[in-house]
């Protein structure tokens, strides 16, 4: 019985998604797929995000530097372009703040960040978006 739950235990372990241990560097989007969120979305509509996300993240990088500060260049709305960073490695969660919108409200950006068979792959909380990561030069 005991063998079996080791088993079992370095199985799912091996399997399960883990967090990167830094996000420090500059990362640029390999892939772009739509997440379970998007499971109940139209096909029309899934496709139509799809191509607005491929576009939006072409040639977009998200630069997160050693001094916490963040520079993305993603053209996206209510995404912060500067502010700081913080990297919760124990969860995988990623928070930028960035500077004060119009109301006064400091912008904030949630993404989780996944490894998994040797990819990073970013989550943008709120979206159905799912990145798949590489590190710049």
């Amino acid at each position: 019985m005991h063998k079996l739950l080791l088993i079992f235990t370095l199985w799912t372990g091996f399997w399960a998604d883990k967090y990167p241990k830094s996000i420090v560097g500059k990362w640029g989007a390999e892939d772009v797929q739509l997440g379970d969120a998007a499971k109940n979305m139209p096909q029309q509509q899934k496709d139509m995000m799809l191509m607005m996300a491929m576009a939006m993240f072409a040639t977009a990088t998200l630069e997160f530097k050693a001094d916490h500060s963040v520079n993305i260049t993603a053209d996206m709305p209510n995404v912060p372009k500067g502010g700081k960073w913080e990297y919760d490695a124990s969860k995988g969660l990623i928070t930028v703040t960035g500077a004060p919108n119009k109301e006064g409200k400091p912008q904030i950006l949630l993404i989780t960040a996944t490894e998994r068979s040797g990819q990073i792959f970013f989550q943008i909380a709120k979206t159905p978006m799912v990145l798949t990561m590489v590190r710049k030069k």
